[in-house]
C-alpha cells in the first residue's frame, strides 16, 4: 500500500508528461502482482487454516483494491469499456481464490456510473440498503452498489419514487430484525435481486 500511494503520487504531480500513464499503469500493476504473490505464497504454505481463512481473502482484497485505485486513477474521468475488459481480466482470478474462502466475494466493479458510491463512507452509514447488505454481506458488493445507483438515479428522481425509498427506509430495518437470520429468506430474497439487479445492470449497459 505504501508503494503503491508513492507511485500514484508521482504519477498525479507528472501525469501530463509523455508516457507517464503507461508507466504508472506498469508500477501499479507490479504493486498488485506483489501484494496477490504474497497472498498466494500464504495460501500455499501455511498449513494453519484459520490463519490462511482470515489472511489470505484480506491480503487479496487489498491487492483488487490497489487494481483498481490504479484503473480509476489511470483512467480518471474516462473510464473505458477496454479498461473495465482489462481490470476484470486481472481480478477474476484472484476473485475466484478469495472465494474458496469467502464463497460471496466478487471484486468491486470498475464503471463510472458506480463510481461515486464505492467511497462513500458517511453515506454508507446513514443510507445502507438494509435488506441488500443484510443478504449480500457488504454494503460495497457490486450487486448492493447497482441497487443504491438505481435508488439515486431513477427513483429519487421522481415523487413517488421518492416516497417508495422513505418508505423502505422505514421498514427494511425491522425486517432485517425479524427474518435476517433465516436461510429461507436470505436465499430467497437474494434469489429476487440477483434478477432484479443482472437487469438493471444489462439495461444500463445497453444505453
Amino acid at each position: 500500500l505504501f508503494f503503491f500511494s508513492v507511485i500514484k503520487e508521482h504519477y498525479q504531480e507528472f501525469r501530463n508528461l509523455a508516457g507517464a500513464g503507461e508507466e504508472f499503469t506498469d508500477r501499479g500493476i507490479s504493486v498488485y502482482g506483489m501484494v496477490v504473490s504474497v497472498g498466494l505464497l500464504i495460501d500455499e504454505h501455511i498449513g494453519n487454516e484459520d490463519i490462511k481463512k482470515t489472511v489470505v481473502p484480506e491480503i487479496l482484497e487489498y491487492g483488487i483494491e490497489i487494481l483498481r485505485n490504479m484503473f480509476t486513477a489511470r483512467w480518471e474521468g474516462n473510464i473505458t469499456s477496454r479498461a473495465i475488459e482489462l481490470y476484470n481480466d486481472q481480478a477474476s482470478y484472484v476473485t475466484k481464490k478469495i472465494q474458496q474462502y469467502k464463497s460471496n466475494y466478487m471484486h468491486p466493479p470498475l464503471s463510472l456510473r458506480y463510481q461515486q458510491h464505492s467511497n462513500d463512507t458517511e453515506r454508507a452509514k446513514k443510507e445502507g440498503c438494509y435488506i441488500a447488505t443484510a443478504v449480500y454481506g457488504n454494503y460495497n458488493h457490486p450487486r448492493v452498489i447497482i441497487l443504491r445507483w438505481f435508488r439515486d438515479k431513477t427513483l429519487n428522481t421522481t415523487y413517488f419514487g421518492k416516497r417508495l425509498v422513505v418508505l423502505y427506509y422505514k421498514i427494511s430495518p425491522s425486517i432485517v430484525r425479524t427474518c435476517g437470520s433465516s436461510n429461507l429468506f436470505t436465499k430467497s430474497v437474494r434469489w429476487f435481486l440477483d434478477r432484479v439487479t443482472d437487469y438493471l445492470d444489462n439495461s444500463c449497459s445497453a444505453r
